[in-house]
């Protein structure tokens, strides 16, 4: 794929790490970024930690992924920053993008060569959907109906579905395996021939 991100939460809740090593390997990519800032919330990373609106006390994004082997955290505090790290991004190969909100809307500004009042993407396009919460599962409802995306469950991680993929495919987990790690490998193995 021309471009892959693996969207997080600012707080980095969820299964992250299992997540994104998953992706990573399966994607066969050498590394990952993680900027989980959303400047626009009032949210940045300092020194590897979240911190601003919401989190009262810094969040370590060491923390959270163990192994820090190809692994960058870099300071993002404004849109500007946020900015340059999307054009690194873009012209950088190996490396997983790992993001809130923040650098996912500076790479689509990026690719659509300014802040455009609506992002239109080119098909085909791809949404995996490993998270659970409820949130996220709104937020994926309400992506599939602005975008009329095929939805295709994959229960703890499982896809069974051997139909033609449509152009625009909304993929996501359910079921109630409380183990990330499995469910995540078996999501990112079954993406891969997506």
């Amino acid at each position: 794929p021309k471009l892959v991100i693996k969207k997080i939460d600012s707080r980095l809740k969820g299964n992250v790490e299992a997540e994104c090593r998953a992706g990573a390997r399966e994607l066969g990519l050498q590394g990952m970024c993680i900027v989980p800032a959303a400047p626009d919330v009032g949210r940045c990373v300092i020194n590897g930690h979240v911190v601003g609106a919401g989190v009262p006390t810094p969040i370590s994004v060491h923390a959270i992924f163990k192994d820090m082997r190809g692994v960058q955290i870099p300071d993002a505090q404004t849109n500007d920053d946020l900015a340059l790290l999307a054009d690194q991004h873009l012209k950088g190969e190996g490396v997983l993008a790992v993001c809130s909100r923040g650098l996912a809307i500076a790479l689509a500004n990026k690719l659509a060569g300014g802040t455009p009042e609506r992002f239109i993407a080119k098909l085909p396009i791809l949404i995996a959907i490993g998270s659970r919460d409820p949130v996220t599962r709104a937020q994926a409802e309400c992506l599939q109906s602005a975008c009329r995306c095929h939805v295709l469950d994959a229960p703890n991680g499982e896809i069974v579905d051997e139909a033609p993929r449509p152009e625009c495919l909304l993929v996501r987990t359910t079921g109630d395996d409380p183990l990330a790690t499995p469910v995540a490998e078996r999501f990112a193995q079954n993406l891969r021939p997506l």
